[in-house]
């Protein structure tokens, strides 16, 4: 008997996700909304929330799953230090919804930050 699930399944955690509104520079790991937002962030970027039109598109992986593509994206740097991961929140519920590491780069206050194209994919049943 085949496993399969379902399109709309895996595209839920991804629209979840696709909720985030602001997209931080850390200087470390995040484990918490506060971490992402302040404590660690050196900077960042409003983003459009939503599947297709904004920040976010939610798609076909072809044959691993479905997945999320987060458009490139240019961070205003407001603390001096050094980033090396990147940080999805949904403010208005103080969510922290991803972490994901980008290269390493030190930045000062005024420095902008470019942030490259990222997907998420949420891998098919096998």
């Amino acid at each position: 008997m085949a496993i399969a699930t379902d399109d709309y399944v895996l595209d839920g955690s991804l629209k979840a996700l696709a909720e985030g509104t602001a997209l931080h520079l850390c200087a470390t790991q995040p484990t918490t909304f506060a971490e992402a937002s302040s404590t660690n962030s050196l900077g960042s970027v409003t983003l459009t929330a939503g599947d297709g039109g904004g920040a976010f598109t939610i798609g076909d992986a072809g044959t691993a799953g479905r997945k999320v593509t987060v458009t490139a994206q240019s961070i205003p740097v407001t603390s001096d230090g050094t980033g090396d991961h990147i940080a999805i929140v949904d403010t208005a519920n103080a969510r922290l919804l991803h972490v994901t590491t980008t290269t390493s780069r030190a930045v000062l206050s005024g420095d902008t930050y470019d942030a490259a194209l990222f997907a998420w994919t949420n891998t098919d049943a096998v």
